[in-house]
């Protein structure tokens, strides 16, 4: 809706939870209540509040919660993730003990943890460059496509995975300066053609992702000291579309 109120609303709350809802270890806990936030969290929660990170940095493309969106999926990765079969548990490895631990494939009210997981895994690697979690991703679909093709209705949000998945969705990296006054129009206008299976990210010039050793992010520079915008997909990068007017027909 081009409201700012509501980016606004979000980053609070995701704030909130960032601030108030973590341990002394930086693990993230499941409730909160008069100031005092307790039980560790569940597999929903960490899938829950990675996505809605990374979604604040689509919003406004502050490092910052691409970092804690990655964090977050790492923990998921590290404490939740049955590496012999690609699945995921409902609780940590390092919980209280129970007698059976869970896993969560199917939807009920909202979706499912696993599907939750794994669509969190893909944002994050596709964000950051990470291959690794984009094929935990995949293999966490895979594991649960025996019960897709019987009861498709009741795994739609692994449907949905799989389905972005499948598509070659062409990464998009605008490399602008701080003070660049068409910083604004062109972050709003990316925001809106970049449909939500794309990857976009924003580079300050200068910033250290820009030495990444990903090859789609290595190496971006404005180029005259003008803002550039790089499409690439999984084998090339087109050449720089350089300058407001030019980025702004290319993806009008």
């Amino acid at each position: 809706f081009n409201d700012t109120a509501y980016a606004e609303a979000a980053e609070q709350a995701a704030g909130f939870v960032w601030e108030q809802l973590r341990g002394p270890d930086g693990r993230l806990l499941h409730t909160w209540r008069q100031g005092q936030a307790r039980i560790p969290a569940y597999l929903d929660d960490h899938a829950w509040m990675a996505s809605a990170c990374l979604s604040c940095y689509r919003l406004s493309f502050a490092p910052v919660w691409l970092e804690r969106g990655c964090l977050l999926v790492q923990d998921m990765v590290d404490h939740f993730l049955d590496k012999t079969t690609g699945t995921f548990w409902f609780t940590a490895d390092d919980q209280e003990s129970l007698i059976v631990r869970t896993r969560e494939f199917q939807d009920g009210a909202v979706p499912g943890g696993h599907a939750l997981a794994a669509l969190a895994c893909l944002r994050a690697g596709r964000l950051s460059g990470d291959s690794g979690l984009v094929e935990i991703a995949r293999r966490a679909v895979g594991a649960v496509m025996p019960l897709a093709n019987r009861v498709p209705l009741a795994v739609s949000q692994l449907l949905i995975v799989m389905d972005l998945l499948e598509r070659d969705a062409d990464r998009h990296v605008l490399v602008i300066a701080p003070d660049d006054p068409d910083r604004q129009i062109l972050e709003n206008r990316l925001q809106q053609r970049v449909p939500l299976e794309g990857t976009l990210r924003v580079l300050t010039h200068g910033d250290p992702a820009n030495g990444s050793t990903d090859r789609w992010l290595q190496g971006k520079t404005t180029v005259e000291g003008k803002p550039a915008l790089y499409i690439c997909d999984d084998r090339q990068c087109q050449p720089a579309i350089v300058g407001r007017d030019a980025i702004w027909a290319a993806i009008d």
